[in-house]
């Protein structure tokens, strides 16, 4: 039969919901039915359909992430979207991606296999601010296991991140160094990694940025979260890294300080600025194995010890990980 294919029509159709009525229903737990997910796979791979028709697509999926999802179709779909030429379309696909593994955590393992990590690599050499801003976001979700790390390292991403790191940026970026500083920490879980990374005085520049950039605290947490990182105790380059974090303890500790001794309460603290909490006393607890950093940190002139007092009976002590560091402290 003859027909004509109206993009604008199936965009209608699809966010209005009609299209999906058309088909079977969804079961209990699930938003797209099998047959829909079909439907919105061939859309996805088919040329005539429109770039705005396919952003449409991810859109629906995206909504779709908080039900069960038929992974077997959609991954591989998604993938091939993300080689596509067009940015934005990667960008959408990418987006998508990033919220499927928030919610289900074997979307990983499946991107994992099908070697997604090559096509990531590639996506953080292309200027585009949003394009590398969630593709970073995908690299943190995908550098969790020892083995998605070596397969990140030998597809170039350790150079890649270096890279975006030495360039400079402005303040109205810090949504994307704060995904940068996060995968640079999750990837310094490896050894070597951490090794070659210091050796591209990666260390050098984190520190840089947190003395020298008005960063909010978002960005200060996910800086901290790298910097201690490169600072946990068990080789010589560690050891030699934590005596680099010497001139920036008075500041962690003072803003630390400020934070905690401020009239605004723990309740009203968003959840940015308790990451940051965290993160201080993570890097803080870090430091004190070396005796020295130590030492400065009990100077009475950072009034540390009245820091601690307070985090003791703050909100701070019910989590697993800060509770027992802070005593410790």
């Amino acid at each position: 039969e003859k027909y004509e294919f109206n993009n604008h029509a199936l965009q209608a159709f699809l966010e209005f919901g009609w299209l999906a009525r058309q088909l079977k229903a969804p079961k209990q737990k699930e938003k797209m039915s099998l047959e829909f997910t079909q439907f919105l796979c061939a859309l996805l791979v088919l040329p005539e359909a429109s770039i705005d028709l396919k952003a449409a697509i991810c859109r629906t999926i995206t909504w779709a992430c908080s039900g069960q999802l038929h992974m077997a179709l959609l991954v591989p779909t998604l993938s091939s979207v993300l080689k596509q030429r067009n940015i934005f379309l990667k960008t959408c696909a990418t987006v998508t991606l990033v919220n499927m593994t928030k919610c289900h955590e074997p979307v990983k393992d499946v991107l994992t296999r099908m070697d997604a990590q090559a096509t990531l690599v590639e996506h953080l050499g292309i200027p585009d601010d949003d394009l590398i801003y969630y593709t970073l976001m995908l690299t943190t979700s995908l550098s969790r296991t020892t083995a998605q790390r070596l397969a990140l390292k030998k597809c170039g991403a350790v150079e890649e991140l270096v890279h975006l790191l030495q360039m400079t940026y402005s303040e109205s970026k810090d949504h994307l160094l704060a995904e940068l500083a996060s995968s640079v920490g999750q990837l310094c879980n490896e050894e070597d990694i951490r090794c070659s990374m210091a050796e591209a005085k990666v260390f050098r520049r984190l520190l840089s940025l947190y003395t020298d950039y008005p960063c909010s605290s978002r960005l200060r947490a996910k800086l901290m979260f790298a910097i201690r990182q490169f600072c946990i105790a068990g080789s010589s380059t560690s050891e030699s890294l934590r005596d680099d974090v010497a001139p920036i303890l008075p500041q962690v500790i003072e803003e630390l300080s400020e934070l905690v001794q401020s009239s605004q309460s723990f309740d009203t603290l968003d959840d940015d600025q308790t990451d940051w909490l965290v993160s201080s006393v993570l890097l803080l607890y870090t430091l004190a194995i070396d005796r020295t950093l130590l030492e400065e940190m009990r100077d009475p002139e950072l009034q540390f010890k009245e820091t601690l007092l307070k985090l003791r009976f703050s909100p701070l002590k019910e989590l697993d990980v800060t509770r027992e560091r802070i005593i410790e402290l």
